[in-house]
């Protein structure tokens, strides 16, 4: 009898533990690197990563200083009116502004500041590699970094919207570095009114 009582706490205690602590969950597996198929896989992150974190909000110093854009670059501008609202690059995998974007942005955010009655809209692009459904998450993300970058500039966040194409609308069709370049940015539309 005593036994008995003594199997029945010690299963007790294990049962309890595990309901307490519950089971691991496994991560869900990810194709390739960083969401990335392995026939267009290039070298980079591999931990497996599904899709990247939400960015942190943030509020950042102006930069007093432009830098040049990839070298063949779109020009950028903005149609509908918006001619001085340019492209933001990104880097690979990556939607966090450049610092040579913030001052391009700062100029957007004055633009808009002299110009209340104009509306935008941010498309995020991403270049061919990776999922589709990566690709459209990271558009997404870019468009909303650069959404959140002006509205901490003081533009109205109801003057803003934002879409992701991912890779549906290249820039550049050529499988090279120096067009995916082109490929990873946010452009700007002005809204109809």
């Amino acid at each position: 009898m005593r036994r008995s009582f003594s199997s029945f706490a010690a299963l007790f205690i294990l049962l309890s533990s595990l309901a307490l602590t519950g089971c691991p969950k496994k991560a869900p597996s990810v194709e390739g690197s960083a969401g990335l198929s392995k026939e267009k896989s290039e070298p980079g992150p591999s931990d497996g990563r599904a899709l990247p974190p939400p960015p942190k909000e943030e509020r950042l110093a102006p930069l007093a200083k432009e830098e040049p854009m990839p070298d063949g670059a779109p020009s950028g501008r903005a149609e509908g009116g918006a001619a001085s609202l340019q492209d933001i690059f990104f880097d690979f995998d990556q939607w966090t502004i450049r610092p040579e974007s913030r001052k391009l942005l700062e100029d957007d955010a004055q633009w808009l500041a002299a110009h209340p009655q104009e509306k935008i809209q941010i498309e995020g692009h991403a270049d061919e590699r990776g999922t589709e459904e990566y690709n459209l998450a990271l558009g997404e993300r870019r468009a909303k970094s650069v959404m959140k970058f002006l509205v901490n500039l003081g533009v109205n966040p109801s003057r803003i919207s934002s879409i992701s194409y991912g890779e549906e609308k290249p820039f550049c069709n050529d499988p090279s570095e120096s067009c995916y370049e082109k490929n990873r940015r946010a452009h700007f539309l002005t809204a109809p009114r």
